[in-house]
């Protein structure tokens, strides 16, 4: 039998997979509880896509703390700048602070681009599967 045959349903089980898992982690990341404080810029360090940001923001306590975030440079019309003057901060975790609301969902994100590399992998095997079943069943090699 084809090995191709069993590749597509495997790639299409790994994304499904991934496309249930990915989705979870980005619902999960959106979800967490934030608010948003005034914040100063302590220091500021270029890494490629973006800054590593020291920030000053006061704690629950009224004290101030500090924490980094990391701050993806983002260009186009209607692009926020970095940093604004505030950040968001997990209500749970005073440590857990972000530039923007949306949360941490490049993990997520990074697991639904490989449900979708599974996906298109699947329908190729697939694809090739049902190509060679054609030609062999003409008498093809």
């Amino acid at each position: 039998m084809n090995p191709l045959v069993w590749i597509a349903p495997t790639c299409l089980f790994l994304a499904a997979a991934c496309f249930i898992v990915g989705g979870r982690l980005v619902h999960r990341a959106r979800r967490v509880d934030r608010v948003q404080l005034p914040a100063r810029l302590r220091s500021r360090v270029w890494l490629g896509p973006g800054y590593s940001l020291v920030l000053e923001y006061p704690g629950p306590d009224g004290q101030p703390r500090i924490g980094s975030a990391f701050a993806f440079i983002r260009r186009g019309l209607g692009a926020t700048p970095a940093f604004g003057g505030w950040v968001w901060v997990n209500r749970a975790d005073p440590a857990d602070v972000m530039t923007r609301p949306g949360g941490r969902t490049a993990p997520g994100g990074t697991v639904l681009i490989g449900g979708a590399i599974f996906l298109f992998a699947s329908l190729g095997t697939g694809l090739a599967a049902v190509i060679v079943a054609s030609t062999s069943a003409i008498g093809g090699p």
